[in-house]
């Protein structure tokens, strides 16, 4: 029940706006649920950065500032790299396919002004490398930083605009065995993220 909980949570946090009140026992109505299994999935996601708790306010969707997308890029920045550097002899032809049928999924999702729909398969696209090294821990770790990335880049498509071609210069290196071109691209993906991210943020706050 309380995987139940924090996946309906998740799936409606995922639609409302930074600062959002939420109430524990409002939710427990909304999805038939008691109230421990949804108590639960809140303090999950408060621990995951999705959600923020307030001392006699409750639970509020989290707010991003400049420091927090910094934090947030400085973390892909450590974890990324590693994860290729040490995966890329062990990438299989079926893993770059995956890659491939991602790429075309957000080629898609850009030329349809789809933000929303473009992000599950951009996080998909990277999530490969990090299936192919089989940490648990890092994958984890992956997967819940860029799910807040969801959240703070719903409403700044300039995050789209450079992908595409960061992608495509990505799949040529790994298919072409050039491990050290592809962590260079990747290092600069990351880079061109943040600052379009920290650009997008700045005049959207304007």
């Amino acid at each position: 029940m309380s995987e139940q909980a924090y996946t309906a949570l998740k799936g409606k946090i995922s639609k409302l706006d930074s600062g959002t009140h939420l109430s524990v026992r409002s939710f427990c109505e909304e999805v038939h649920m008691g109230y421990t299994p949804v108590r639960e999935a809140f303090l999950r996601l408060e621990r995951e950065g999705l959600l923020r708790q307030i001392p006699n306010v409750g639970f509020l969707v989290q707010s991003y500032d400049i420091p927090a997308i910094i934090h947030y890029y400085q973390t892909r920045e450590c974890l990324e790299p590693f994860v290729l550097k040490n995966v890329f002899d062990h990438l299989t032809p079926e893993d770059i396919s995956t890659m491939e049928r991602e790429f075309e999924a957000c080629s898609a999702a850009i030329r349809a002004d789809d933000s929303r729909g473009f992000i599950p398969h951009d996080i998909a696209f990277h999530m490969v490398m990090f299936d192919r090294y089989k940490n648990p821990h890092l994958s984890n770790l992956y997967q819940a930083i860029r799910e807040q990335n969801m959240y703070f880049s719903r409403q700044n498509n300039s995050v789209l605009s450079y992908a595409i071609n960061d992608h495509l210069q990505l799949l040529d290196a790994i298919r072409a065995g050039d491990c050290p071109g592809a962590v260079d691209i990747l290092n600069a993906h990351i880079a061109h993220a943040r600052t379009n991210m920290i650009a997008g943020f700045t005049l959207f706050s304007e």
